[in-house]
């Protein structure tokens, strides 16, 4: 990031005039200035250049400009360079070596990006520093970078199982016989060989593909013990029981939940979420599930669970981390003389201590039968299945497949939160004489419930009656009853404080949208970390920058990520502070006297802060 180093450097010679020591990356820059001279004598040159320093400050590279002789009017120059990472600072310096005069006016250096095109249009990134006033300026004509995901849909449901994390847990489960069943499905996939008990005897177990003289077989790593062909089906009077190691999913990371979404769903696209230190891991989620629902709006949902913030910056990078992962450089208190005119605006605008979930679901395990009639071939079940169903037919296990996902080799399908289960095409229909058997675990809806007590008796104690504040949203993600519980806490985590909102001003550089600051001030009963969520500036004399902050308590609620995105989404204006002597003219004489004069050249600047150049919009002038 183009920055600067505190200090000012001069030069004892009377014909040059020195900016401001900038941090630079060793990344293509770009310097460029309107040059004026008057008389400049040809023994001489006026011209500008950098000067390149290393981390301990010694000087190590120059570039320069072609240098002006005689008199002219007001040209634009320009200096291309690349530094070397071993050389970190540099400045610029106006130099004009014999008489004459020459005037130097909006100087500033850029760091130059490549453009980056998606959803069919150009987007430009800049980065540009005016070595003479010590200040950044950000140019984003894009679109929100997070957009770039907008164009692609997530179609996956996350289970516990789904992205490879297992315990390993003793488990025994029980079956009654039917007089017709042969196989049976276990909750969960099995470590090694089970113990099969039939009446309370223990039976003969190998694992399929022994000889064919065990009892029962079970399938490694999988659900299904099958009884040997030659048994009878045990009766009604009979129970089966198995002993085994379960395999046990855990939930799966939010995190790895992102990257999974990333590596299929967003080919082609360039974005990397892989980095250590870009994706952080927040919270485990038990179940999760997208239905053809836009790549952002995945995210988003993610971030609503976890309390997250995402953004994808200009290198293509997405980050996902918590709050408390960009501290404020300074904090303020009573006695800190860091901060004037400090306001407090307290609000329970959009405040909740018990949050309904509409849109969920509950999921109970269900078995119905069915008597073949010679030409059905898709049988409804009473409730929409919510995973991959054991279908027997006259006592003997079928493959299963998803509908219009898996290959055509299966012999019946079915699709999540459907009620129809489908032969293939080419099965024959069964016939009177057939039954088929679906066990599976079926859908039923719940309003999910999360509440806070800590703060519902918080707000009795204050107001009296219930200290209850109830809202309701509905999800259309088909959460599981525990995962959607989750999905109300983490709203709380959001919405269930009384909202803060602190202003002030400072002078001190350093302040940014999204960090997180402390203020302890007891006389405004403040005491707490705050979210920064926009930060504005004016230049009050050549060396000084004046901030106003806002800065809100809680887990940020409309913050700079959720406002600049709304700008793309509602095409709306900003309207800004103006700055004050954002650039000014150097004009070098013979006498080495230094002057300010404006060359004319119609320029608006606005500043705006490193954290939220990735949702700045095309455009519009946007500060904070």
């Amino acid at each position: 990031m183009v920055g600067t180093f505190p200090g000012h450097y001069t030069t004892t010679l009377p014909s040059s005039f020195r900016s401001y020591l900038v941090h630079i990356d060793p990344e293509p820059h770009l310097l460029s200035f309107y040059q004026k001279t008057v008389g400049v004598a040809t023994s001489g040159l006026a011209y500008a250049q950098t000067l390149h320093y290393d981390l301990n400050y010694e000087f190590v590279a120059v570039h320069n400009s072609v240098g002006v002789v005689g008199s002219s009017g007001w040209t634009e120059k320009t200096i291309s360079f690349t530094p070397a990472t071993s050389e970190p600072f540099l400045l610029v310096e106006c130099i004009l070596n014999s008489s004459g005069s020459v005037y130097f006016d909006y100087i500033k250096l850029e760091k130059e990006r490549p453009n980056y095109v998606f959803g069919g249009t150009l987007d430009n990134y800049s980065e540009t520093c005016f070595p003479f006033t010590s200040k950044l300026q950000l140019d984003c004509n894009a679109v929100d970078f997070t957009q770039m995901l907008g164009k692609r849909l997530v179609y996956k449901s996350y289970v516990s199982t789904g992205l490879g994390e297992y315990d390993n847990v003793a488990t025994t489960e029980s079956f009654t016989g039917d007089g017709l069943t042969r196989t049976w499905q276990l909750a969960y996939p099995t470590t090694d060989t089970p113990t099969v008990t039939v009446n309370g005897f223990a039976a003969s177990v190998a694992a399929v593909g022994a000889a064919s003289t065990y009892g029962y077989y079970y399938t490694p790593s999988s659900y299904l013990i099958l009884a040997n062909t030659s048994n009878n089906a045990p009766a009604s009077t009979d129970t089966i029981s198995v002993i085994y190691t379960a395999i046990v999913g855990k939930a799966a990371w939010d995190s790895d939940i992102i990257r999974d979404i990333n590596e299929n769903f967003f080919d082609g696209e360039g974005i990397n979420c892989s980095s250590t230190g870009y994706v952080m891991d927040g919270v485990r989620i038990s179940e999760l599930n997208f239905n053809y629902v836009p790549g952002n709006e995945a995210i988003n949902t993610i971030c609503d669970i976890s309390g997250y913030n995402w953004y994808i910056d200009v290198d293509k990078k997405l980050h996902y981390f918590p709050r408390t992962e960009n501290p404020a450089p300074f904090n303020i208190n009573s006695t800190s003389n860091n901060w004037r005119s400090l306001t407090v605006r307290r609000s329970r605008d959009k405040y909740r201590n018990k949050q309904y979930i509409l849109g969920s679901y509950g999921a109970l395990p269900f078995n119905e039968s069915f008597a073949g009639d010679g030409y059905t071939k898709t049988w409804t079940v009473t409730y929409p299945v919510y995973d991959t169903p054991t279908i027997t037919i006259n006592g003997y296990v079928a493959t299963v497949g998803v509908l219009n996902v898996s290959a055509s080799t299966f012999g019946y399908y079915w699709s999540k939160e459907s009620r129809a289960i489908t032969a293939n095409s080419t099965n024959s229909a069964l016939a009177s004489t057939d039954n088929i058997k679906i066990a599976y675990h079926g859908l039923y809806p719940v309003v999910a419930v999360a509440d806070d007590g800590t703060e519902i008796n918080t707000r009795k104690a204050i107001e009296g009656g219930s200290g209850i504040y109830e809202e309701v949203v509905t999800s259309n993600k088909s959460y599981i009853n525990a995962a959607a519980v989750t999905y109300g806490e983490g709203i709380l985590s959001k919405y269930g404080k009384e909202l803060e909102e602190v202003r002030f001003e400072t002078d001190v550089d350093g302040l940014q949208s999204g960090q997180l600051i402390e203020i302890q001030i007891p006389n405004n009963d403040l005491n707490d970390y705050y979210y920064i969520t926009q930060v504005t500036a004016k230049d009050v004399n050549l060396a000084t920058m004046r901030y106003k902050v806002t800065a809100v308590s809680g887990t940020d609620r409309e913050g700079w990520i959720a406002f600049f995105r709304s700008l793309v989404a509602n095409a709306g204006g900003v309207s800004t502070e103006p700055y004050v002597n954002l650039t000014h003219s150097v004009l070098i004489k013979n006498t080495g006297n230094v002057v300010f004069e404006d060359s004319g050249v119609v320029v608006t600047v606005v500043f705006i802060s490193p954290g939220c150049v990735d949702s700045a919009l095309v455009d519009f002038d946007v500060v904070g």
